[in-house]
């Protein structure tokens, strides 16, 4: 990676979710090796208690609380510098402890660029009073097919099957038609682009047969089953299998599994294949995993339908690679702290008058964890009318914008259209969607909602 002047940390989250963070130290990184003692840190908002130099005096006994709306930058001067990795310092309670951020660079200190599109999210805690480690981490790197058929171009596909097969666009011209009898048929995109690690997710509709992706194949033949590696849905199930990879046609079934998906509907597949490891999820569910050593060498990404058509609506597949990073939670392993995620702030924060909740910690109708939660936001749903639109009673959904979480859901009235969400975080911005249940009129979205504060 390149040297830059400028870099920052921004969209802070915590492990208690509250609207400050602690730290001991942040450090930057390249490679092993510390490299932001000699550039000035500032931040944007000041300290809670504190100050700046004790994120970088390489002591763990002081300790710094910001807010999490707070840009912490970084500026080298004349002498710019890469950035790989961070290193955190705790303080002595997991609560306020940096859960995710991310990291920026830039050369003017005004256009500025993602480090690692994902940011770091689940930074794994590493005990009271002490420094993050680094891990290996994977890591999504360039985009080698974009295909999503909105544009209905298909002269970018070459097919290979022993049968007739159909290839063209369906479904008022955004979605591809793809299948065959009998036999299978295969779609190898140009650019010709090969790889062998590779993060892809596919929306499609499968049929009575089979439909899916093959990747790292390098020899392509009408033959049936002339691919490396192939991952398909049926009615069932979805299996992985290893075909020949180009020559006379050969198949074997390596492993499948149920995958509970309705047919019929629009899926979406994911399959991470990293050297001999794979992972295959089903709308977000992880079916399938193993390991398997036959094709390792580099590859292309295309489609296959065996006996039936299969309707495709997009194919995004990005290389991944190994970084040493700061080290992160399992996926699927614990994030929350052993401690009650509810306590107040003023558990662990210096000033406790500062941040004083009066409101009990009654329950809430949502999945949010701060005790200091004071926002509120409401609205109406009505349907267009002539010449007075007219209230109904809808299904509304609330989403908070920095990470796409479910927040709650509840039904307008049906008399005045109201809704309104309580008690949700007001440092948040949200999107409140509303569903016709009746499928008349297409979900109407409101986004980037800022809260009022209830007294």
């Amino acid at each position: 990676m390149a040297a830059h002047r400028y870099w920052r940390a921004r969209t802070f989250t915590t492990y208690e979710g509250g609207r400050v963070f602690a730290l001991s130290e942040f450090q930057l990184l390249a490679g092993a090796t510390r490299v932001d003692g000699s550039a000035v840190l500032t931040a944007d908002a000041s300290p809670v208690s504190g100050t700046l130099a004790s994120l970088k005096d390489a002591s763990t006994a002081t300790t710094c609380v910001l807010p999490i709306s707070a840009v912490l930058q970084w500026d080298f001067g004349g002498s710019p510098q890469n950035v790989t990795d961070v290193r955190l310092g705790s303080t002595a309670s997991q609560l306020p402890f940096l859960l995710s951020f991310f990291i920026d660079w830039s050369d003017n200190g005004a256009d500025w660029s993602v480090l690692y599109e994902d940011g770091f999210p689940g930074v794994a805690w590493p005990g009271p009073s002490s420094m993050t480690v680094t891990a290996p981490r994977l890591m999504a790197g360039e985009t080698m097919v974009d295909r999503d058929w909105s544009d209905g171009v298909t002269s970018d596909g070459t097919t290979y099957s022993t049968g007739s097969p159909t290839y063209g666009m369906s479904g008022g011209g955004d979605t591809l038609a793809l299948g065959v009898s009998g036999t299978d048929v295969k779609v190898r995109f140009t650019p010709h682009v090969s790889f062998a690690d590779v993060d892809l997710t596919c929306e499609l509709v499968p049929a009575g047969g089979e439909a899916g992706i093959v990747l790292r194949t390098a020899g392509w033949s009408n033959a049936n089953d002339s691919y490396a590696y192939g991952v398909f849905m049926n009615a069932t199930a979805v299996a992985i299998a290893r075909g020949d990879n180009g020559g006379s046609g050969s198949y074997t079934p390596m492993v499948s599994a149920a995958h509970g998906a309705n047919v019929g509907n629009l899926n979406t597949m994911r399959v991470r294949w990293v050297g001999n490891q794979y992972s295959v999820w089903v709308n977000g569910t992880l079916r399938l995993t193993g390991t398997d050593s036959t094709y390792l060498g580099a590859g292309e990404v295309g489609l296959r339908v065996y006996n039936s058509t299969a309707y495709f609506k997009s194919l995004v597949a990005r290389k991944v690679y190994t970084q040493d990073s700061l080290a992160l939670n399992p996926i699927g392993g614990p994030v929350a702290p052993p401690d009650s995620p509810f306590l107040p702030l003023g558990a662990y924060a210096p000033s406790v008058a500062a941040f004083d909740v009066t409101r009990p910690l009654a329950a809430r109708p949502n999945f949010l964890y701060s005790a200091e939660a004071r926002g509120r936001i409401s609205g109406t749903v009505k349907r267009k009318a002539d010449p007075t639109n007219v209230p109904v009673r809808r299904r509304v959904r609330l989403i908070r914008d920095r990470d796409g979480l479910l927040v709650a859901e509840t039904w307008s009235d049906a008399v005045t259209g109201a809704y309104e969400f309580l008690w949700v975080e007001e440092w948040e911005a949200y999107t409140v969607i509303a569903y016709d249940f009746e499928h008349d009129f297409r979900a109407v979205v409101a986004d980037n909602l800022q809260p009022e504060v209830m007294a």
